[in-house]
């Protein structure tokens, strides 16, 4: 089987002669992030992808688009907030805007990760609207960061309204995969396709990524659901002791091929 490379779109590799450039290295398609924008908002930088795989000779450019979905993110903020190590911060009304599922679940004790485990809180107090929390690993704040509660299994619908806005458009603008962030579990992925063939999406590929424990738990059930498995490192990270990564990894990669060799036995009969 040919091996797909695909890469993240970003400013750096927006031009159509970048574009061109990238796919006769050998770029078989492109990752387009939508936490942050719309299908529409990227017409430009689609287009030119389009016309540079046509240039390049790639007859059938692959397009994934990474959902929203089921990820918690901070508010925004007027401005980048400097958080030192040691220093007490207010999680919620008048602080840090966080979530309410995520308001709901904070309790004195528990850890609070944010900017993908950039950096660490650890809640001391909680109050009616909010918390307060001490810094354990600072650095630079900006709005709309991610937000972790590790040990917390805080559920939320597999896609915003904005992403079903984005998937009725898909076909449209030549999206042949979608990549579903933090997936827990094979029902999950029944009602996403449930959700596509109902947004006109069915034919889309679904990548399966795979960032958390409870998820790495479940690939038995997530397996069959999935076309594509993808693991992740920062998050999945952001849910165990670091040094269990690699051979949680290892475990979802293993689980994969012997799916895959299964796959290439029942059809070579």
């Amino acid at each position: 089987d040919m091996t797909q490379i695909y890469v993240t779109f970003g400013p750096a590799c927006g031009s159509r002669e970048t574009l061109e450039a990238m796919f006769r290295a050998g770029m078989t398609g492109m990752r387009l992030n939508l936490s942050h924008c719309d299908l529409a908002d990227s017409a430009g930088m689609l287009e030119a992808f389009r016309e540079a795989a046509a240039a390049a000779g790639v007859e059938a450019p692959q397009l994934v688009i990474d959902t929203q979905g089921p990820e918690l993110r901070l508010g925004d903020l007027d401005a980048p907030m400097t958080l030192e190590n040691g220093a007490a911060v207010r999680l919620g009304k008048g602080g840090i805007p966080v979530p309410t599922v995520v308001l709901a679940a904070l309790e004195r004790g528990c850890q609070v990760l944010l900017d993908d485990g950039k950096l660490a809180l650890e809640v001391t107090a909680v109050f009616s609207g909010g918390a307060e929390a001490r810094v354990l690993r600072g650095g630079i704040l900006t709005g709309r960061k991610s937000i972790k509660l590790p040990g917390k299994d805080l559920r939320l619908p597999v896609l915003t309204e904005r992403d079903i806005q984005n998937i009725r458009q898909a076909e449209h603008f030549g999206v042949t995969g979608l990549l579903q962030p933090f997936v827990h579990s094979g029902e999950e992925l029944c009602r996403l396709r449930r959700i596509l063939a109902e947004n006109g999406a069915g034919h889309l590929k679904l990548f399966a990524k795979i960032e958390t424990l409870e998820g790495a738990a479940h690939l038995d059930d997530i397996l069959p659901q999935a076309d594509v498995i993808v693991i992740a490192r920062g998050d999945l990270g952001n849910d165990m002791p670091l040094w269990h990564l690699p051979a949680v990894q290892k475990h979802i990669a293993a689980a994969c091929r012997a799916v895959a060799a299964t796959f290439r036995e029942d059809t070579a009969r």
